[in-house]
């Protein structure tokens, strides 16, 4: 049975595609976070439930972040070195 490979150009443009979501995310978790530790601390979300929103909004900008820059990991090690990303690459990525 025959294979077909993508070319490294449109394997560059996926991973452009996956990079440039994780980035969206990332900028929607920031933005999430900075609101919650402004509405805390204004005190329109008084304690526990403030702290808790504001630990929780860290908590997936956090995650948002890492994913943004294993991805870019990734795009970059395709772009500048050649290198085609693993199948364990991609875990976690929808």
């Amino acid at each position: 049975m025959h294979v077909v490979r993508p070319s490294r150009e449109e394997l560059e443009n996926v991973w452009r595609e996956r990079l440039n979501e994780a980035l969206r995310q990332y900028r929607i978790a920031k933005l999430d976070a900075s609101t919650a530790l402004i509405q805390y601390r204004q005190g329109e979300m008084p304690t526990p439930d403030g702290n808790f929103a504001f630990r929780k909004a860290a908590e997936a900008e956090n995650r948002a972040f890492a994913e943004y820059t294993r991805l870019l990991s990734i795009f970059n090690d395709l772009v500048l070195e050649g290198k085609l990303p693993d199948s364990g690459s991609l875990t976690g990525i929808s």
